[in-house]
């Protein structure tokens, strides 16, 4: 069989696995509500209706009250604005609550509420100071220190920060080990929930679609049945009840982004109105509402359906604008991302610029929030397509330069800012600097070592390299325009016949083929190349954050010491000074090596799999 022909039928295979999953998990999850909904009108109203809670938020704070019953009328307030979707009202019932219930040698038991609602719904910045915080606190007993622990590990991962993630897991999972008694209490289940949920995102940014989708439903299987246990009982917490639906929907949006992954996109659209769905017949409005729509949009561009997910984007920031979620809150810029993507797909540039604008400015005072659209690759990108090639080159040199030197010339993050440079240097008619950083880039870019899920990574990222490439076509033609008769170099024409070949490709059937080609195969040899593959790939981005901590750590400490210096020259500290920063410097370097070795050792495995199976590699 040749090399075209197996492809096509890898490919045929998995999108017909793909087609057969799809409403596999939405299945499950509306088979139990429907018994959900049952119990829980049994119950007589464990939740608040949307009428009871606009009715407690209308009333104001007790006057003269003592402080238990000021606590139990901010316990009220805060499941009200639960209830309506109101992020702003339910973070200062709950601070308010935290100040009243905190003893001095023990935190308040709404803490850990108060911790998730201000990363949900204020600033990020705080949110994991605090989380950070509260995972040391040994006065917690250890149900809630371990969850604490994989909940500011799911932080962590959706910053990018995986060996952090990894980290918090195995700590949590080790202090869950530790607990006595009764494993069905709610906040015990609560953390075993947790625990599967953040396995299955490490294990799906490691390319185990397979471990990633058993523990995800592993995580949906308990959440599901504490929402049913919860809603079958009388007399049950109303805190339980409400924290177990933010759980169901926090563990029925691992599987969208787990479906999303894996190109099942219909599948992943489900699971979303089906979130929809709940959360209007369970009156969870406003920022939960908003959420789901942000979710649907993801679903939504993953079929680049761009007109359907800008619409579902924008109603999903619209939601969490109107229901008091804090511009630069994790929320808000999850919807705006989807938006970006979405005007990305539709080559809206302007208003793509003015929502990226919109997002660094409500960023001002949350660094955590800035570093996740201060980009100098997504600014440049910008910059260039709204007519200012002056700025974007400016944003984006520094960036190629700095991640040539540190991480190297054929790195995927270098070939990423020197797609974008080509970008800028074209828009300012240096063609000559233009083509030679496109040369770079299609060298990279069409090494057999090179995947789709290094040049076109999920999210946001994965339109940068695609952008490029239509605007090196854009630069051909141009070239023809302008000179028809002498026509273009053998060279450019050749790129740009493999260029719009790339182009064509369906980044959803190569991510499936790149996902999942070991299992359609069948081959257990190229299952273990598949394995060493998947483990060079973490190792190197381990490395890579490892080196770009090393770096900021140094640039801090230098610029701390010659400040010191500044103020109180002492020959001796500035002598100790420089031979730490020397120390620094020769570990910066051994990082450096050890990144380009890393990406050597992946890309030796990748060549010699397309060598000995010729089916599995591309032509």
């Amino acid at each position: 069989m040749s090399a075209v022909r197996a492809r096509a039928r890898l490919r045929s295979l998995m999108l017909a696995a793909a087609v057969a999953a799809v409403a596999a998990w939405p299945v499950g999850v509306a088979a139990q509500d429907e018994g959900v909904d049952a119990a829980s009108d049994e119950v007589g109203g464990a939740r608040l209706s949307l009428d009871d809670a606009r009715r407690i938020l209308a009333q104001a704070p007790p006057q003269g009250a003592t402080p238990e019953r000021e606590a139990d009328y901010w316990l009220e307030r805060q499941r009200a604005a639960f209830t309506v979707g109101d992020g702003a009202a339910r973070i200062a019932a709950l601070r308010r609550l935290v100040e009243l219930t905190a003893k001095p040698d023990q935190a308040s038991p709404y803490i850990g509420y108060l911790w998730r609602e201000i990363w949900r719904n204020g600033s990020q910045s705080e949110a994991m100071e605090m989380g950070e915080k509260l995972v040391d606190d040994k006065s917690l007993g250890t149900a809630a220190r371990a969850a604490y622990l994989v909940q500011l590990g799911g932080d962590h991962a959706s910053l990018g920060e995986r060996a952090k993630a990894r980290s918090a897991l195995a700590r949590s999972e080790a202090e869950a080990a530790r607990i006595e008694g009764d494993r069905s209490s709610p906040g015990v289940v609560f953390l075993f929930t947790e625990i599967e949920r953040l396995r299955s995102s490490l294990l799906q940014q490691e390319g185990d679609f397979d471990g990633a989708e058993a523990a995800a439903r592993r995580s949906l299987g308990m959440a599901n049945a504490e929402v049913a246990r919860l809603r079958s009982m009388r007399g049950a917490n109303p805190l339980h009840v409400d924290r177990s639906v933010r759980e169901r929907n926090a563990v029925m949006a691992r599987a969208v982004w787990l479906a999303v992954a894996q190109g099942k996109s219909a599948e992943a659209e489900l699971i979303a109105r089906t979130g929809i769905r709940q959360a209007q017949e369970e009156a969870t409005a406003g920022t939960t509402l908003g959420y789901w729509y942000g979710r649907l949009a993801q679903a939504q561009l993953a079929q680049r359906r761009y007109a359907d997910a800008y619409a579902s984007a924008t109603r999903a920031v619209e939601v969490q604008r109107e229901s008091g979620a804090l511009p630069s809150s994790d929320r808000m810029q999850d919807a705006q991302f989807q938006q970006l993507q979405a005007l990305f797909g539709l080559e809206r540039w302007k208003e793509a610029d003015g929502v990226a604008a919109g997002m660094l400015q409500a960023a001002v005072d949350d660094p955590v929030a800035r570093a996740r659209i201060d980009s100098a690759v997504l600014q440049a990108i910008l910059h260039v397509r709204n007519g200012r090639a002056d700025a974007g080159l400016q944003r984006i040199d520094g960036s190629a330069r700095y991640r040539a030197r540190n991480f190297g010339e054929a790195h995927p993050l270098t070939v990423e800012s020197k797609a974008v440079r080509a970008m800028a240097y074209q828009a300012l008619r240096r063609d000559r600097d233009a083509l030679s950083d496109y040369e770079i880039v299609f060298r990279s870019l069409f090494a057999p070592e090179t995947s789709f899920a290094d040049a076109e990574p999920a999210g946001l990222r994965g339109f940068y390299t695609p952008i490029a490439l239509h605007s090196f076509l854009s630069m051909v033609e141009a070239a023809y325009r302008e000179s028809p008769a002498r026509g273009v170099s053998d060279g450019m024409a050749s790129d740009a016949f493999r260029v719009a070949d790339r182009l064509r490709a369906s980044a959803v059937q190569q991510a499936l083929i790149d996902a999942s080609a070991r299992v359609a195969i069948g081959n257990p040899e190229i299952a273990e190349f598949a394995r060493r593959e998947q483990d060079t790939r973490r190792q190197s981005r381990e490395l890579v954050a490892q080196l770009n901590a090393q770096l900021e750590a140094d640039a801090r400490l230098t610029k701390e010491a010659q400040e010191r210096q500044k103020a109180k020259p002492e020959p001796a500290e500035a002598a100790s000074q420089r031979t730490l920063a020397s120390e620094r410097r020769a570990a910066i370097a051994k990082s450096r090596e050890a990144v380009a070795m890393a990406d050597k050792a992946r890309g030796a495995i990748v060549r010699e799999l397309a060598a000995r199976f010729p089916a599995y590699g591309r032509s």
